[in-house]
């Protein structure tokens, strides 16, 4: 439960402020395609199940996982808190993966949490092996977002508008960790073994006993828009997010206790990053939550009008 506490917070005070802000507020939809790719994670490291450094030392050459971004999208409502302030509820999926020709051994592999199998079928009751493996691998991992943004722009009053902002929310992570030449291990077993699927480890996908995993996620950006005409805005932006799971790059992360013999899970951090490119499209430029819009008196009738402070093209219209 502490996981969600900071993601809830801001998003719920992010909330409050929408609502409770006074005057007219624009509303806008963001619609964008994405990359995102993982980069590291700084806190993965592993003591060593008994003897496996040596046995990774023994096979030769180990190299890391060269990681890739993959394509998603994203949707957002954008309101703004005045000229400068804006905060957006953002629905998304971002997707990454990764490739390994000569990878390590794993602590998780000598764990209840390998899935690498096959069953012998010349036995009765059939007898289920797990396989450690250091054949090539590869993973694929899809983040489900639920995330609020709050940016700020200093330059407000043109057709270009840079901004800065900060992110919080939930990710539920999905990942799967695979064999990339699941022909090699096919080849190698007795013929009275029947294979299960080439998957080292997953979760929160179609074959999985365990749901999507959620996890806390946090981070920051750099961004603008360019507006083309009164409606409808090119966007583009880059970010930095971290995420608080030990799955985002399809492996999950174990200690050896020497003390006790047993593998720990533990959780950590992974660095990941995402660009964003798509429009804005202007909803409505005088919507009215808990407070009003300043009043002024036209000439003539006595009538009173509106002004709309937060108008694109930046000039305010009277109603």
């Amino acid at each position: 439960m502490k996981s969600f506490f900071i993601p809830g917070t801001f998003l719920l005070l992010m909330l409050c402020a929408a609502f409770t802000s006074t005057g007219q507020n624009t509303l806008k939809l963001r619609i964008s395609g994405n990359s995102s790719r993982f980069i590291s994670e700084p806190q993965g490291s592993e003591i060593p199940f008994i003897e496996l450094d040596s046995l990774n030392k023994a096979e030769g050459t180990i190299r890391d996982f060269v990681h890739k971004g993959e394509l998603g999208a994203e949707v957002e409502i954008m309101m703004s808190l005045s000229d400068k302030v804006w905060f957006g509820l953002e629905l998304g999926n971002s997707r990454m993966s990764g490739t390994c020709d000569t990878p390590d051994f794993y602590n998780f592999q000598y764990s209840g949490l390998l899935q690498l199998h096959s069953t012998d079928t010349s036995s009765f009751p059939p007898i289920i092996t797990t396989y450690q493996t250091n054949q090539p691998l590869k993973y694929k991992t899809t983040l489900f977002n639920i995330l609020g943004n709050l940016r700020f722009y200093p330059a407000p009053d043109g057709k270009f508008r840079p901004f800065i902002k900060v992110t919080a929310g939930i990710s539920l992570v999905a990942t799967e960790l695979s064999l990339r030449n699941p022909d090699l291990w096919y080849d190698a077993l007795p013929p009275s073994e029947v294979a299960g699927p080439p998957v080292l480890f997953s979760q929160g996908t179609s074959g999985s006993e365990k749901g999507r995993y959620p996890a806390f996620t946090f981070g920051g950006g750099i961004g603008f828009e360019y507006q083309i005409n009164e409606k409808i805005a090119l966007y583009a932006d880059g970010s930095y997010r971290l995420i608080h799971s030990d799955i985002v790059d399809g492996k999950p992360n174990m200690d050896f206790n020497k003390d006790s013999g047993k593998l720990i899970r533990f959780n950590t951090n992974a660095n990941t990053s995402k660009f964003s490119l798509g429009i804005v499209y202007t909803l409505n430029d005088d919507i009215k939550l808990l407070g009003g819009g300043k009043s002024v008196k036209k000439g003539g009738g006595g009538k009173e009008g509106r002004t709309a402070a937060h108008l694109p093209f930046y000039k305010l219209k009277r109603f």
